[in-house]
């Protein structure tokens, strides 16, 4: 199944002049990981405060594409600019674990979406990403196997949010794309047990969460 994932090596090559810009003037991979969290922590709030305010959902999917840039660039910056650290790696997957949950969860108080399948589509995205890390326990690669990964996810809450903003709120459609995606992640999870347990082979070409 084919996902967003496939474009990210190209969404890097992209960012990679700029990464270069950034690193002259001393910001550092830890400090764009920070920069990141902190994005998806007000914009959580706003939601969380004013789910009412329509062009609060118009700007999500610029917020959710800024926040990819920002992922890019810290693990670009990691990994060409010898600024790898043990402490960088903890940033970065609780860092985004964190802000899925500040970005996806107040939703729950949005007009058209049922708080608890809400809730369900959030937990089902961190158990498939602690998955994923887990794999690093058994000395193999950090697994960034689909069919839903965290970039999917992003996608389908992008969406949703300009479902609701031109007035596309519809409970049933909206609530069943969350459970779709929310058993994708579960599948998810699985393949990358199956990959961690050695019962599954990496799937080629995949790339890490830069």
């Amino acid at each position: 199944m084919p996902s967003t994932y496939d474009l990210k090596q190209k969404f890097s090559n992209i960012l990679r002049p700029f990464t270069g810009w950034l690193v002259k003037r001393g910001v550092t991979a830890n400090g764009v990981t920070w920069a990141a969290v902190w994005l998806s922590v007000m914009y959580g709030a706003f939601i969380y405060f004013m789910p009412t305010v329509k062009l609060l959902f118009l700007l999500f999917p610029v917020v959710l594409l800024f926040r990819m840039a920002l992922n890019n660039i810290d693990g670009v910056i990691a990994r060409e600019h010898n600024q790898k650290t043990a402490l960088g790696g903890y940033l970065n997957e609780i860092g985004d674990v964190v802000s899925d949950i500040v970005l996806y969860l107040p939703f729950a108080l949005v007009v058209g979406f049922i708080p608890e399948i809400v809730l369900a589509f959030v937990l089902c995205g961190v158990v498939a990403e602690f998955a994923g890390v887990l794999a690093l326990a058994q000395g193999k690669e950090r697994c960034y196997l689909g069919p839903v990964t965290k970039s999917d996810r992003a996608l389908v809450m992008a969406l949703l949010s300009l479902a609701v903003f031109i007035g596309l709120d519809k409970t049933m459609i909206i609530n069943g794309v969350l459970l779709l995606f929310a058993a994708g992640s579960l599948f998810t999870m699985i393949k990358r047990v199956r990959y961690g347990t050695n019962d599954l082979p990496p799937q080629p070409g995949s790339e890490p969460n830069v």
